[in-house]
């Protein structure tokens, strides 16, 4: 993460000065920097200067055309410019290259829901039983299901979705989730025991830890489920997601552990 936020304070002050600043810093070993190039562009997105950003996430697509941030950047653009189509295009983009990238899920939707999301999901939905889906579409759909809480369609589309690729990370995920929220706990436990039944811990986001950590406390297993809202305070890192901190508090509070309940709710 890049904080220059003296810097971007000039953005609509000084531009001039800005624009220099910026190129000062992308000198050097920075000159193909990604990760900065995108900083900058959300700069200047959130500064309302849509064509400066454009500018930053082209010259970020040249370096590296497969990364996810780059192209939730360009949807961001886009989507200032009342451009909805174009933004859900490269949200999708993003989904492709990083299954995890939840920025670009939570965006995807909500630029559905903005250019009538109902128009959409039955668009998808026609496709769904008369095109060919594969575990792609599958993955999009009952993401975007979720998101709307649309849990039991969602549901059946990660079902339809594991029955040609059973171990999917991505749909054992969202399978998880939906049962939680359909408040089958007894089977939503299964399908959390099913996710996380791989070694490499670093596929696991803190949502997927919170939601497990809500089944375990749904089911009573009030211990176990303390130490899975750890994971997720842990795997958030940068304190990004401030709600977590509260729903944990929220957790202690209804176990009476009133200290940590306060420690919690004070971060």
């Amino acid at each position: 993460t890049f904080r220059f936020s003296p810097l971007t304070a000039s953005i609509n002050d000084t531009p001039e000065t800005a624009a220099k600043e910026f190129n000062e810093l992308l000198k050097g070993k920075n000159k193909k920097n990604v990760p900065l190039l995108v900083a900058i562009g959300n700069a200047y997105l959130n500064h309302k200067c849509p064509d400066e950003a454009q500018v930053y996430a082209d010259r970020a697509m040249k370096i590296d055309s497969k990364s996810a941030p780059v192209y939730v950047l360009a949807g961001d653009i886009a989507l200032t410019q009342k451009n909805v189509g174009m933004a859900c295009g490269y949200y999708e983009q993003a989904i492709l290259f990083d299954a995890n990238c939840y920025d670009a899920y939570y965006k995807y939707a909500h630029a559905y829901q903005s250019g009538n999301y109902g128009k959409a999901k039955s668009a998808y939905d026609e496709f769904m039983q008369q095109g060919t889906p594969d575990t792609q579409d599958y993955e999009h759909y009952a993401m975007l299901l979720y998101l709307n809480k649309d849990y039991a369609q969602s549901l059946n589309a990660v079902e339809k979705g594991l029955d040609a690729d059973k171990d999917n990370h991505l749909l054992k995920r969202l399978r998880m989730y939906d049962l939680y929220e359909m408040e089958a706990y007894k089977e939503g436990l299964e399908a959390a025991d099913a996710f996380f039944n791989r070694p490499e811990e670093s596929n696991y986001v803190y949502l997927d830890f919170l939601y497990r950590g809500r089944l375990s406390l749904a089911d009573q297993r009030n211990e176990e489920a303390l130490q899975w809202f750890e994971k997720a305070l842990k795997a958030d890192t940068g304190n990004t997601h401030p709600e977590i901190a509260k729903e944990v508090s929220a957790a202690h509070e209804k176990l009476q552990n009133y200290p940590e309940a306060i420690r919690l709710y004070q971060l």
